[in-house]
Parts: C-alpha cells; sequence; structure tokens
C-alpha cells in the first residue's frame, strides 16, 4: 500500500510523565495535575483508579466519576461528546481546577474506540482517514472535538509534536486547497493516474514547497510514463523536507524509476543525511503552541494530555495485571533502569512509515547515555529473546481462567475473572450472570455488586465523585 501522508518522526507520547509523579523533581505534571475519570458503574474501573490515585496521590478535587456509559470498548463521537468529554471538562472548570490539569487519566472500562464518522460527513478526506479514532486522541485534541471540527483527523494537527528540522520549513497545503487535495488522493488511489497527475500539478503551483503533495505528484508522474519529471519532483519534495527513503525506495508508483542511476544516488544521499530533531519541551494545558511548535501565552493551539491506565474487558489485560502494572511503574521511578530501546524493522505500516527517522533516533538517544539499536526479526542473528508477559517462552504457566465463556441468553459472552486470576476457585458469588444489556456484553467484564468482591480486593474508594462529595463512601461495603 501507497504512504500517502508523512507522518510526524516522533509521535507525542500522550501522558508519559505520569510515570515519574512521584519522586521527580524535573516532571512537568505532578499529582495536582492529572485528573482521573472512572466509570462508576465497573468495580474494575472503580479498583484500577483506586490503586492509582493510592499510588499517585491524587487529590479528591481531582477524580470524575462518570456512570450510564453505553458501552466499555466503543462508542460513536456524539456519544463520547455528551457523555465523556463535556462532562470531564466541564467538571474541570465548575470546580476550579481547569487551569491546572494538565493530563486527563481514563480508568479502564471507559470506551477507548470512537466512531467519529458523523464529524466527517459532508466532507472530503483521503481514504487512508479511516472514522475511527482512540480516546486519548480525541481527548488531546478536545478543542476542535468540542466544536465538531473534524481538522482532529488531520496528521499534522499536532504542533506540540517534536519535528525534524528539515520538515519545519515545510508549508502545509492551503486550506483553500484541501478538499481538492483529499480528491486527488482518491483519484491516486482508486490508480486513475492520468487525472491524479492533472489534480496534483494544479495544485502543486499554489503549493510549490509541500513534500507530500510533491512526492504525490512524483508517483503520480511515474505511473503515466513521465519519469524525467518525476525525478524532477521527487528531488523537489526532498529538498521540501521529505524523509522517508524507505517509502521512496518500496513504493510501486515508482517502479520505473527504480533502476535509474539518479534515483538510486537519490536514496543513498536521504540514508546519509544527518538532521536534528527540535529540542523537547515541557508541557501544560494553558500553554498555547505556535505552528513551528513554540509555546506561548498568546495566540496559538492548546492540548490536554491523555492516557487509559488500563484496559480489562475483552482482550485486555485482567485487574491483577493491570494494579500490578501500576505498581512497577511506582517502584521504577528514579531508578533510571539500564536496557536497550529497539526500533524494529518490519512491513508494518507503523514501522515502515517510520524507518527513515530510526538512524537519528538512535544517534540521539546513544549521545544520551541510552543504549538503542534497530532490529530486524526476519533476521534470525538480530532477534530479541521473545517474551510472553514478561516471562522467557517456556516460563511461567497458562492462565486456567483466561478466556472462559458462557452462553446467557443466546448470547456468547466472554468474561476474565480479572481481580481472581490466582485466587483459585471463583465463588459463587462472582460466577457470570447476565449483564444488563446486548450493549454491554461486547467483551464486557463480569457485572457483580461491589460488595462481593473478595476483601483483597475492597478497598474503600478515596475517589471523588461528580458534585458535592458525599460523607465518606457512598458505595458502602
Amino acid at each position: 500500500m501507497i504512504a500517502r501522508v508523512q507522518p510526524p518522526l516522533f509521535p507525542l507520547l500522550v501522558c508519559v510523565a505520569i510515570i515519574h509523579l512521584a519522586g521527580s523533581t524535573r516532571a512537568d505534571v505532578g499529582p495536582e495535575n492529572v485528573a482521573v475519570v472512572v466509570n462508576e458503574d465497573s468495580w474494575a474501573s472503580m479498583t484500577v483508579a483506586n490503586e492509582f490515585v493510592h499510588l499517585r496521590g491524587i487529590p479528591p478535587a481531582n477524580v470524575i466519576y462518570l456512570k450510564d456509559l453505553p458501552d466499555f470498548e466503543q462508542t460513536d463521537v456524539a456519544t463520547f461528546r455528551e457523555k465523556i468529554l463535556t462532562p470531564v471538562i466541564g467538571t474541570l472548570v465548575a470546580r476550579g481546577i481547569a487551569a491546572q490539569v494538565s493530563c486527563i487519566a481514563y480508568s479502564s472500562d471507559l470506551p477507548f474506540r470512537i466512531n467519529v464518522s458523523a464529524d466527517m460527513k459532508g466532507r472530503k478526506f483521503p481514504k487512508i482517514i479511516t472514522p475511527w479514532a482512540a480516546i486519548n486522541g480525541l481527548t488531546y485534541l478536545n478543542s476542535y472535538v468540542l466544536r465538531k471540527d473534524p481538522s482532529y483527523l488531520n496528521l499534522r494537527i499536532n504542533r506540540y509534536g517534536r519535528r525534524p528540522e528539515p520538515e519545519l520549513n515545510a508549508e502545509p497545503v492551503r486550506e483553500s486547497d484541501r478538499e481538492d487535495y483529499a480528491a486527488a488522493i482518491n483519484l491516486l488511489m482508486d490508480k486513475k493516474w492520468d487525472e491524479a497527475a492533472i489534480a496534483l500539478r494544479a495544485i502543486s503551483e499554489d503549493n510549490p514547497h509541500t513534500p507530500d503533495l510533491l512526492y504525490n505528484l512524483a508517483c503520480a508522474l511515474g505511473r503515466i510514463g513521465e519519469a524525467d519529471q518525476a525525478m524532477l519532483t521527487l528531488r523537489r519534495a526532498v529538498d521540501a523536507g521529505f524523509l522517508s527513503h524507505t517509502t521512496m525506495a518500496t513504493d510501486k508508483d515508482l517502479e520505473s524509476l527504480w533502476q535509474r542511476q539518479d534515483f538510486k544516488d537519490l536514496i543513498e544521499g536521504m540514508k546519509e543525511r544527518v538532521f536534528a530533531v527540535q529540542p523537547t519541551r515541557g508541557f501544560g494545558a494553558a500553554y498555547r503552541w505556535s505552528p513551528d511548535g513554540q509555546p506561548g501565552a498568546g495566540a496559538g493551539k492548546t492540548y490536554m494530555l491523555s492516557t487509559m491506565l488500563a484496559v480489562t474487558s475483552g482482550r485486555g489485560n485482567s485487574v491483577g495485571q493491570a494494579l500490578a502494572a501500576l505498581r512497577r511503574s511506582v517502584a521504577a521511578d528514579g531508578t533510571h533502569p539500564a536496557g536497550t530501546v529497539y526500533y524494529m524493522i518490519s512491513k508494518d505500516i507503523r514501522s515502515r512509515t517510520r524507518q527513515w527517522g530510526f538512524g537519528a533516533a538512535v544517534g540521539m538517544l546513544e549521545a544520551c547515555g541510552v543504549t538503542a539499536e534497530e532490529r530486524d526479526p526476519t533476521r534470525r542473528d538480530l532477534r530479541a529473546p521473545h517474551k510472553y508477559g514478561g516471562r522467557a517462552r517456556g516460563e511461567g504457566r497458562a492462565d486456567p481462567t483466561y478466556g472462559l465463556h458462557q452462553v446467557w441468553g443466546g448470547h456468547r459472552q466472554r468474561y476474565r475473572r480479572r481481580a481472581l486470576r490466582d485466587q483459585g476457585e471463583v465463588p459463587r458469588s462472582l460466577r457470570p450472570r447476565p449483564l444488563r444489556s446486548r450493549v454491554h456484553c461486547r467483551g464486557g467484564p463480569l457485572s457483580v455488586r461491589h460488595g462481593a468482591l473478595p476483601t483483597a480486593h475492597r478497598r474503600r474508594p478515596a475517589l471523588q465523585p461528580v458534585g458535592e462529595p458525599p460523607q465518606g463512601d457512598r458505595r458502602g461495603d
């Protein structure tokens, strides 16, 4: 498949600073800067949130309860706005802590997959833009989502993300040309080469320094036999900031150029190119980011970091695994553990579109004293030891409670004994029973009363519900 839009070199690692909330003097995000969102209808969500709040010292006013959510795994964008995003942002404002919160941490059993097709209606997008988005991305770009502006689907909307220096001078396609550009890309993907070449050439006249546009034009020209013009346009794309030599060397749209010496020289020159990346910046929800990625107090875009503490439904982890991961993260704070960062070379789209930056990333990490290397799993001599769940192959044992299936009301449901993985036989009070609706049955967790949980997993919630907090625990033991 042809890569039509070149993603940034280093995508935003959302809310990674929360692993340093305790004991780190350099972190820009502390306990008072994190809001925890809990699904109060889910004991798993309560359990995971309790542990995180306890371990990280999150203030009670920073915890928000939601209820009556339609599903634990997915929903549509209108429901996400109405049931999750608007109540969360509104509660932060009502409590007077919106200015200080820079990260929203969702506990488990909140929908992490959002269908945004409703926001895409009436607009043209390249076919590579799918109607599904992640809860973290939509929360990060909440200002666009709340006003139903589908610009959040633009792959270059993130001004906080650090970019390689050659891209800093690249010009995006003009706003007035974006729908025409999307239509031209669709022509290219539909293999209507001549029409695509005409459309892209016309758009490039007003956008002469847009690397992705020039690259796609070169692909169209290569398909219609204009090899010399394709090579000239490729050089313009590289000069404008196009960096992905791996995409260029394997793109079948450019197959007519593969045997040309000038094409080979261009690829080798791109491989040897040394470039820097914008320096990292601290984050704050009040910061306004300029188009060149600089923070300021004036005009600019604001964002909200976001993360999910765990996924404990469907194919996710057990509650016990989620709690263990949270505890390990606390134990790792400030330890600077030794290890190696591997950049995996594969045919996966997430690898192929970034391989051009692996070498630069390895060099920068090594300059910081961190061991890093590129790893190709197809070469047996370069494979890293394969592990499952933190254990080498052959160690450990299978979980007898994983993937247990029951049939209720004619619908096959899958349950995990999440908080009871290693507790032996499951008590009768915690055996599966029908959930309240078919929607909840989609990979949903075991539905039980909070009082039915075993003692080892009955921590009294020290959480702050929406509205005025009650005196004590309103859920009881």
